[in-house]
């Protein structure tokens, strides 16, 4: 027998009767979200997939127990479907019908236009109007999120077992005074903050141990003469085990002698990207009012090379400079870096950088530009897929570009007006499922 049911009718939706053993329960905080529970008696792997009027979409993984249970993410919103129960041989054992809700109507849409080259997930946020944490495919399609009443989500990452996602939050722009790094699990519940008393800005990276490599702000009291404050990064680790260690300071290395130059700009350091190198087991951080990268060796917590306009320890080939960049990507013999540039009268680009570190060189190999021309003053990111396809996030354009191996523009999802989307971080698909199409 099949029962159905609207979601947000009452206040607790009743779970389905879908057939013996078999069990589905759609998330009461994210309508994207739903619980499977399942008991297999037919003696080989079984998985539940979520089927609408044109087949599959997305599935569990196989899996071999007598009972189960999952949480499958990604089910379209406002929609009419069905979960199926399936034997690996193809027999379908059970089969429940379901809606779930609408999306929350402060969340807007994103609009595609053009064919997208590319098939996977990004988690990325909403950055403007609207403050929420999300994941979104290649159609522009909003498959997770989570909203935040105010404030600045700049980053936002799968947690490593698979079970949600983390993302920094701030009060306001940059300095990260009321800020932190939070845990979340795909419902939208069991919310931590991992950060401490830290203020963690902008960016974080999460190690396979499980640390957690944040940029952080702090601020100095003006001087006697009344001088500005100067605000200063580092780099501090969360420890798996929850210690907190500051491992680095920007200022002493951006600022030797003492006060900074005569430059507003140059009061605040303006840290906003970070990346650990395996291979170097190093921190690269970027600076965004020091036009520079800085690479920390992590056992020692030194300082091994600055590259940028600031105090640099390589030189620069022609077209290779750049300016008030931010988020980047290792691949092989260099960088991808989102080059922002300083002010409206530029065009912000994506530049692929040789690095040479032995001869202390960088040279300019190739750049990409959204059409028509984007000046993004904040944040932004690269990620090239291993087809040879380059993502863009524009973030302060509110633009997502699909670029093809060639350096065409194939498509962009884009965000409505007044709204930015933050870095991006790509996934197949969500952790232990599968697309069915």
């Amino acid at each position: 027998m099949l029962a159905f049911w609207l979601l947000g009718c009452t206040g607790e939706e009743a779970v389905p009767a879908c057939g013996a053993g078999f069990e589905v329960s759609p998330s009461s905080a994210v309508v994207t979200v739903v619980d499977v529970s399942w008991e297999n008696a037919s003696g080989e792997p079984t998985r539940v997939e979520v089927h609408d009027a044109e087949g599959g979409l997305v599935a569990t993984e196989w899996r071999s127990g007598e009972a189960e249970s999952a949480t499958i993410i990604g089910v379209p919103a406002a929609a009419e479907l069905e979960a199926h129960l399936v034997a690996e041989s193809g027999n379908t054992l059970a089969t429940c019908a379901f809606e779930t809700g609408g999306y929350p109507t402060d969340l807007p849409p994103l609009t595609l236009t053009g064919t997208p080259g590319w098939d996977g997930l990004l988690a990325t946020s909403y950055v403007g109007a609207t403050a929420a944490s999300m994941v979104v495919d290649e159609n522009g399609t909003i498959r997770w999120y989570l909203m935040e009443e105010s404030g600045l989500l700049y980053r936002s990452r799968f947690r490593a077992d698979g079970g949600g996602i983390r993302y920094v939050w701030e009060l306001a722009p940059g300095k990260g005074w009321e800020s932190y790094v939070a845990d979340v699990d795909w419902h939208g519940g069991d919310f931590t903050e991992l950060s401490g008393d830290t203020h963690p800005t902008h960016d974080f990276a999460v190690l396979d141990d499980g640390t957690i490599g944040m940029v952080t702000s702090y601020e100095l009291p003006m001087d006697e003469d009344g001088g500005l404050p100067l605000t200063g990064n580092t780099i501090t680790e969360v420890r798996p085990d929850g210690e907190i260690v500051e491992l680095w300071d920007a200022l002493d290395d951006y600022y030797p002698g003492g006060a900074p130059e005569d430059d507003l700009a140059a009061y605040w350091t303006h840290g906003n990207t970070i990346q650990l190198d395996p291979e170097e087991h190093a921190w690269w951080i970027g600076f965004r009012n020091r036009n520079s990268l800085a690479i920390v060796d992590r056992t020692t917590g030194e300082t091994t090379a600055r590259m940028g306009d600031s105090f640099s320890d390589y030189t620069f080939g022609t077209g290779a400079r750049y300016s008030a960049q931010h988020a980047f990507q290792f691949i092989d013999g260099g960088i991808l870096l989102h080059d922002n540039r300083e002010d409206s009268g530029d065009e912000s680009r994506v530049v692929e950088l040789a690095i040479d570190h032995e001869a202390r060189t960088i040279d300019f190999v190739a750049e990409l530009k959204h059409e028509p021309p984007l000046w993004v003053y904040a944040m932004g990111e690269p990620y090239r897929l291993a087809d040879g396809t380059t993502l863009v996030a524009w973030s302060s354009g509110g633009v997502i570009d699909d670029f093809a191996p060639d350096g065409t523009l194939r498509a962009s999802i884009s965000a409505e007006l007044a709204q930015g989307v933050g870095y991006i971080e790509y996934h197949d698909t969500f952790p232990g499922q599968v697309e069915l199409r």
